[in-house]
């Protein structure tokens, strides 16, 4: 096996990795926000007075389903608090890789090595493996996009900054 197959293999390993590691976050976020909308469900079932006509038949019918939605899709007890919510920075340090309270610096080292890890030029002969790389590419910088607006004072100040137009003579 040649030095180019074998960096190819490694690549494509490493590749498989971060692809699980960001599809398992996206399921434990599907089942936090699963898990949110039923207990919505059951605080708005609890809140609803008992006396409006046709409320038991209504009652009955919403627990069956929302124990045939648990049963299907339980949740794991450890890791239903510990997933956060899509759009929050915890979920974007957590989708570098990072902990929560992660520097800007952190950041940065851990997207730079993401990218070399995601890079779909690593995959020349392989399209397949080459969409899922951009794939994670784009989950990648968007998070880091995140990360950096709400961390970088830098980008902060500039966001602020408004410039004067020019004025118009007549």
């Amino acid at each position: 096996m040649s030095i180019p197959e074998k960096v190819y293999r490694i690549a494509k390993g490493r590749l498989a990795e971060l692809r699980d590691r960001l599809d398992a976050l996206d399921a434990e976020t599907a089942d936090r926000l699963n898990a949110r909308a039923n207990a919505h469900a059951e605080l708005a079932d609890s809140l609803r007075p008992p006396d409006m006509p046709g409320y038991a038949e209504q009652h009955q019918q919403t627990n069956s389903q929302r124990e045939r939605i648990s049963d299907s899709n339980p949740l794991p007890a450890s890791r239903s608090n510990d997933t956060p919510l899509p759009g929050t920075l915890a979920y974007h340090l957590r989708m570098l890789g990072l902990p929560r309270d992660a520097d800007m610096a952190a950041a940065t080292v851990a997207y730079r090595r993401l990218l070399e890890k995601a890079n779909p030029a690593l995959f020349p002969d392989d399209p397949v493996s080459s969409s899922k790389a951009q794939e994670i590419r784009t989950k990648i910088e968007t998070s880091y996009k995140a990360i950096r607006e709400e961390l970088d004072a830098t980008v902060k100040r500039f966001d602020r900054l408004e410039f004067d137009s020019p004025s118009k003579k007549p």
